[in-house]
Parts: structure tokens; sequence; C-alpha cells
């Protein structure tokens, strides 16, 4: 296994001055050791274009392997080698 993924989202104030929303490690880890496979998911959107302006964490929020319809999943899906991997 790897170290924690950091991610930093930025958006816009008020007054369309850049700032930071969230800066830190992601939040939604899925671990496998049995397959030797871990996937961080990063953000999910519902629609193309995604709309950016909604509230809320779109990374933190429970998905499948399959995106939602007309959406998006952006993921690290790391394959463990090596001491240590039981899979396969």
């Amino acid at each position: 296994m790897s170290a924690s993924i950091r991610r930093v989202v930025t958006g816009k104030d008020g007054a369309g001055k850049a700032i930071v929303v969230t800066d830190g490690g992601a939040s939604r880890v899925h671990v496998r050791k049995e397959l030797g496979v871990t996937n961080t998911v990063l953000w999910v959107t519902d629609s193309t274009p995604a709309k950016l302006s909604e509230p809320g964490d779109a990374g933190n929020r429970e998905v499948g392997v399959v995106p939602p319809p007309n959406g998006t999943i952006f993921r690290i899906v790391e394959v463990w080698t090596g001491e240590g991997c039981s899979g396969g």
C-alpha cells in the first residue's frame, strides 16, 4: 500500500477570487487486500458537462465501478506487486 493521496480542490469566492475549498487526504479509499488493489475516488459528477458550482464534496460519496448516467468518476487505482501482495 502507498501513502495517502493528497486532494486539493479549488473554487471561487463571492468576488470571483480563486480559493482553496479542500486540501487534505482523499476520503474515499477502498482497499482490497485479497486482490492487491487500492481504489481512491477523487471526484464524481452526475452530468456532462459537470455542474461545478454545486455545494458539497464531489469526491466524498459512495459510488460503484460504473459512473452515474451521463456522469464521470475520477479515481486512482493502485495495483500492488511484490512482497505483501496476496492477490492473484
